[in-house]
């Protein structure tokens, strides 16, 4: 069984909460519910998928139909930092709006 752990990554105007395990990534994007004082609300952004065969990751947004699509303008990346930079980027406004 493969244990799921969590970090949280401040930066300035988004807070994320990113959720791993062995062979994929989730970033959850957290910010102050607007409607309910003191507490925070999040939804997920981005997943990343590796692939062990290719050794690449694969980088998915989620669609208003709540599927998970792949990132057309660059959809697989070599490490996971280079993955992280494009969703910080965010150059279609898929990620974050």
């Amino acid at each position: 069984m493969s244990q799921t752990s969590f970090s949280f990554t401040p930066r300035p105007g988004k807070f994320c909460l990113d959720l791993f395990g062995e062979s994929f990534r989730q970033r959850v994007y957290v910010r102050p519910a607007s409607l309910r004082p003191g507490e925070l609300t999040g939804r997920s952004i981005a997943k990343l998928q590796f692939v062990r065969s290719r050794d690449v990751w694969k980088i998915f947004w989620k669609r208003a139909d709540l599927k998970w699509h792949g990132y057309q303008p660059c959809p697989e990346v070599s490490t996971l930092d280079a993955a992280l930079r494009v969703i910080d980027k965010d150059a279609y406004c898929c990620f974050f709006g």
